[in-house]
């Protein structure tokens, strides 16, 4: 990652602030133009447009690559730091590569016991960009996303950010296996009181799912 300052790149917090109302102003328009979300979307949890600015193409890249993404953009506790996060598992050699270019990966290991998963299923990737730049934040998350190994496999439903934003129940109640496929991986991925799981188990044998 080359953290060098670069001609028309400024480190201002500008667009930081503007990020809220950027989200809220695109996805809106994305609503009066096509309220439909695509196959990937009904995956992702979230139209495109929900996701901070500069994070799009990247999130975007991962999912084609086989990745569920829970969380994407300046961290919430800490505005100096990017995160894209998810249920996903990386090996040795995506860790190394990644890591060498300045991308930083580690793993919430008490989501993973609770998932009754090897530590490391649920993987936080990170850096500290020296500028706030969109278009410097867009060029290190395409050099991060570029990074991740291709999966091989058709990327997962997401799970948190699904419940977030409500997607698929309101603009694809019809995509009915991939609802049931999100609600399978919360009992598999999340902890959850007894009755909460009970409520998922019997949504998934109902006929609305």
């Amino acid at each position: 990652m080359n953290n060098e300052q670069e001609p028309a790149l400024i480190n201002d917090d500008l667009y930081f602030h503007q990020i809220p109302s950027r989200v809220v102003r695109d996805t809106k328009i994305r609503l009066n133009v096509n309220p439909e979300p695509d196959d990937l979307e009904v995956r992702m949890g979230a139209f495109r447009e929900m996701f901070e600015p500069h994070t799009r193409q990247a999130v975007i890249l991962a999912y084609r690559k086989g990745y569920a993404i829970e969380f994407a953009g300046f961290d919430k506790l800490d505005p100096d730091c990017q995160v894209l996060s998810g249920f996903f598992s990386l090996n040795n050699s995506a860790v190394s590569n990644l890591s060498s270019a300045g991308f930083y990966v580690k793993t919430d290991r008490d989501l993973a016991h609770q998932a009754g998963k090897e530590p490391g299923w649920y993987t936080y990737l990170y850096f500290y960009p020296r500028y706030k730049n969109e278009r410097y934040l867009i060029k290190l998350w395409g050099e991060m996303s570029s990074l991740l190994p291709d999966a091989r496999r058709p990327p997962p439903a997401a799970v948190s950010i699904a419940e977030k934003y409500n997607v698929q129940n309101l603009f694809a109640p019809e995509r009915k296996n991939t609802k049931k496929e999100r609600l399978l991986r919360k009992l598999e991925l999340l902890e959850l009181s007894d009755s909460a799981r009970e409520e998922i188990e019997q949504e998934i044998k109902s006929n609305a799912v």
